[in-house]
């Protein structure tokens, strides 16, 4: 099991990154001045695609996270309520 998180901060947010039994990544986007639940984008689609997240940047509007199967996604933090993926890449 996965205990450990990946984190990122920037000026307004910060963003948690981990998974449950190496499956269901998910990405947790926090209020930096109270620690508040913003918005959270959960990887539960039962593929190949779906573990959990062990690496994470930030950059703009979009989230990298890699996860523990070699897969990286790309996620749109544009609305922080309600982060989106808008792609994935597997790295054979």
């Amino acid at each position: 099991m996965r205990l450990g998180f990946e984190h990122f901060a920037d000026d307004q947010y910060i963003y948690l990154a981990g998974g449950f039994n190496s499956t269901n990544g998910f990405v947790s986007i926090q209020n930096q001045s109270d620690g508040f639940l913003v918005g959270q984008y959960i990887n539960d689609n039962a593929s190949e695609t779906d573990r959990g997240y062990a690496s994470l940047w930030v950059s703009g509007n979009y989230i990298y996270a890699g996860d523990n199967g070699g897969y990286f996604h790309v996620i749109d933090k544009t609305n922080p309520q309600s982060p989106t993926k808008i792609g994935s890449y597997f790295n054979e």
